[in-house]
């Protein structure tokens, strides 16, 4: 006979905020960390760059915890195999390698193993399925970039010419890990991009979208998101906006502006005045 299930069900009416958060480099969008605490929310990130060092002050027993895959580790006997490769060999050579060392390129399996058992890399502490947690809890992940990369090594590994079908293998592994983790878990979720200039194929005109891989998927990404904010800077001060000419964005939870505090708190207050309820950790 099964035993009965420890889990307690949500208290929460509502599942935690979906937050994509792109801009240029340099644009704190990292920092924003610390204003998830500020709301009292505990903070596990889960980063493919070591951008966790302009929080690194933050340590555990505050509410902040960290886990860190590199987007691309293969070690230098296998880039000086790649690079060889490369010196002797034609276009037409490169581009029939089937394989390049792809298997040591593990960054996006890696990446899928920390959501589905997350540990802490500086506590060691286990937290489980992120799809398990509460909404205690943002689960932040530090970027699109990183995480692109990753996937596109994982289909390629070093090969440095890639054809059609590569592209839309990495494309859809990307599309389905930001549909997975933005839809599924309960808990908050953020993600983090840069920014690249993309065409609107429906309004025939170039806009600001998050940067991935081809040109397909930018567009595609954000729906799965409640808030797609750009954050920006500006005479050495921090801002969000959620309206902006050229830029590709959406609110759910904040007003329509084009220069917002750089603070995830009044967006909590709106989900919070809907019925969301910060539940236990």
């Amino acid at each position: 006979m099964n035993s009965p299930s420890t889990i307690r069900p949500p208290s929460s009416p509502l599942p935690g905020l979906k937050q994509m958060l792109m801009g240029p480099i340099g644009t704190a969008k990292t920092s924003s960390i610390r204003t998830w605490i500020a709301a009292g929310i505990e903070v596990r990130g889960l980063f493919t760059e070591p951008s966790f060092e302009v929080v690194g002050d933050l340590k555990c027993e505050d509410g902040f915890h960290y886990h860190y895959i590199p987007p691309a580790a293969p070690g230098w006997d296998s880039m000086l195999d790649s690079a060889k490769k490369i010196n002797t060999l034609n276009m037409k050579g490169l581009a029939g390698l089937d394989d390049m060392d792809k298997r040591k390129y593990s960054g996006f399996m890696d990446l899928i193993r920390a959501c589905n058992l997350y540990t802490c890399h500086r506590c060691k502490k286990e937290f489980g399925d992120v799809a398990d947690w509460s909404t205690g809890t943002v689960l932040f992940v530090d970027s699109l970039t990183g995480i692109s990369e990753m996937a596109m090594n994982l289909t390629v590994g070093a090969k440095p010419v890639k054809d059609k079908g590569d592209w839309q293998i990495a494309m859809d592994q990307i599309k389905r890990f930001v549909n997975q983790i933005a839809t599924v878990p309960r808990c908050h979720v953020v993600l983090t991009g840069h920014v690249e200039i993309e065409l609107d194929e429906v309004a025939q005109r170039p806009k600001i979208m998050v940067s991935t891989l081809g040109k397909k998927l930018a567009p595609v990404l954000p729906i799965y998101f409640s808030d797609v904010v750009l954050a920006m800077r500006e005479s050495g001060k921090f801002y969000w906006a959620t309206e902006l000419a050229g830029a590709e964005l959406k609110p759910r939870n904040f007003p329509f502006s084009g220069k917002l505090p750089a603070d995830i708190g009044p967006a909590i207050a709106v989900w919070k005045s809907r019925g969301g309820l910060i539940e236990e950790k």
